[in-house]
């Protein structure tokens, strides 16, 4: 992740995955493809994180996170746990213009149930946030980039923590495919 930020804070980007794939085994060892593919996708929301604490016009921060997500490669790697898990991560000028739809801002509270690596989160003042990710690789990313609360329930589960807090603001890019019972299933929620 480090290696990865450096390169992008540089202005750097990776023409593809392969390329992406080769500078980490380069700079770290690190030959699998879906790490790989977590650890730039962290770099990214970090570098994200600090254009959006650059302040400028919300024009020029847009532009900033678009030519950011320009110099990433497509991170399309698919694993059985990122199915199960439901990880469909949202693209950084995206997450920028949901969280000011939503109103985030440095003194709002915001609760995110399904959190990924904190793409969503870009904008908010980590000590304001409480943040819910079932994956404990992309749970750690979160408390790496400071986020007061980190749990790592099933945001389906009715006892996900969180849901009987007050918040400002909650923000989510839900899971958006089946999701499966033990007994093989789809579930279907009211």
């Amino acid at each position: 992740t480090e290696a990865f930020a450096s390169h992008l804070g540089a202005g750097n980007s990776f023409a593809n995955i392969l390329e992406a794939r080769r500078f980490a085994k380069e700079h770290s060892g690190v030959t699998e493809a879906k790490a790989v593919e977590e650890a730039l996708e962290a770099a990214i929301v970090r570098a994200a994180r600090e254009i959006v604490a650059k302040a400028e016009s919300p024009e020029a921060t847009y532009r900033g996170l678009v030519k950011l997500y320009g110099a990433q490669p497509n991170l399309a790697t698919r694993t059985s746990t990122s199915i199960k898990d439901q990880a469909y991560s949202t693209p950084v000028p995206l997450a920028y213009l949901a969280s000011r739809l939503a109103g985030i801002g440095k003194d709002t509270t915001v609760y995110e149930p399904t959190a990924g690596n904190g793409a969503l989160l870009i904008a908010a003042n980590p000590r304001k946030v409480r943040a819910n990710e079932i994956n404990p690789k992309r749970a750690a990313v979160l408390r790496e980039q400071g986020h007061a609360t980190v749990t790592g329930l099933d945001a389906a589960s009715p006892d996900t923590a969180g849901r009987k807090k007050s918040s400002d603001v909650v923000i989510a890019n839900p899971p958006f495919g089946p999701v499966k019972g033990k007994d093989g299933k789809s579930i279907v929620f009211d």
